[in-house]
């Protein structure tokens, strides 16, 4: 599998959707994470390990603390992009719908 598609893959899970939304906005730990989405610490873990792997994420220990941290802020900018286009595009996609009902 190439380096892309294993990112895109790991970004194709609701909670790792969730959790990278979560930690654009600060750096957190399993536990906070857990509770902020809702599931078990392991669960988490298992979600957390895919995402590293990729190195969507890094992580720090501060005393006995692991946080984690989302590594590339370039991925909001993919999904962005992605929700651009499940809304239906750009203001330019539009223009062109609109032509082609005219047509």
């Amino acid at each position: 599998m190439s380096k892309k598609s294993e990112i895109l893959a790991t970004l194709g899970d609701e909670k790792r959707l969730k959790i990278v939304e979560l930690l654009s906005e600060k750096s957190m730990t399993v536990l906070e994470i857990a509770d902020a989405v809702g599931t078990s610490q392991p669960n988490i873990s298992q979600h957390l390990l895919k995402m590293f792997h990729v190195k969507l994420l890094s992580k720090k220990r501060r005393g006995q603390k692991i946080y984690y941290t989302l590594e590339k802020k370039r991925v909001l900018k993919i999904l962005k992009s992605i929700t651009e286009i499940v809304q239906g595009g750009d203001g330019k996609n539009n223009a062109v719908k609109k032509q082609s009902r005219l047509i």
